[in-house]
């Protein structure tokens, strides 16, 4: 009986781990000078680096399911991001892949070190894999001619179901 009682435990324990976790998206990259919404598919994120300058996040939407999002696309409005601004961009992409895509924090350094790594090159499209999670690095320009480094990211499965029991809203 002691045996029974100890898995029930066990098992009413992972299920509660295992219960789904949301966070919004705009809660989550909150700014320093404040959150301007372009569309309802575009956040725009005024941040400080740590040298007190303002680099703009732009955060777009990509797709939801069910109201949860399962791709996204942060955009710094810059060619080429300095020391700051690169720290500051990568933190916010392995923020929003550990919160978000519910992505191990081991895989944190190697996102940074192959965003850094992205941040060298010039005009072009670079693709990688960590884990469930897909990041697409892209520099190019707009259609308005504005130059930007962004990230796009994806991760197979569903938000909200295991194993991908962090996710965020819209």
């Amino acid at each position: 009986m002691n045996r029974l009682v100890l898995a029930l435990l066990l098992l009413s324990l992972s299920t509660a781990l295992a219960a789904p976790i949301s966070t919004p998206i705009r809660q989550l990259m909150s700014g320093s000078g404040g959150q301007l919404a372009v569309s309802d598919d575009i956040l725009m994120v005024s941040k400080k680096t740590s040298i007190g300058s303002t680099l703009i996040l732009g955060i777009g939407k990509q797709r939801s399911f069910n109201n949860r999002i399962d791709g996204l696309t942060i955009l710094a409005f810059r060619d080429y991001l300095n020391a700051p601004e690169e720290d500051l961009f990568e933190k916010n992409v392995v923020r929003v892949g550990l919160t978000c895509f519910n992505l191990l924090p081991q895989r944190s350094l190697g996102i940074a070190q192959w965003l850094r790594l992205q941040n060298l090159g010039g005009l072009r499209q670079a693709n990688s894999t960590f884990g469930p999670m897909n990041l697409r690095f892209e520099r190019s320009v707009t259609k308005g001619g504005q130059i930007y480094t962004g990230v796009t990211m994806t991760r197979s499965g569903a938000p909200g179901q295991a194993p991908w029991t962090k996710f965020c809203t819209p």
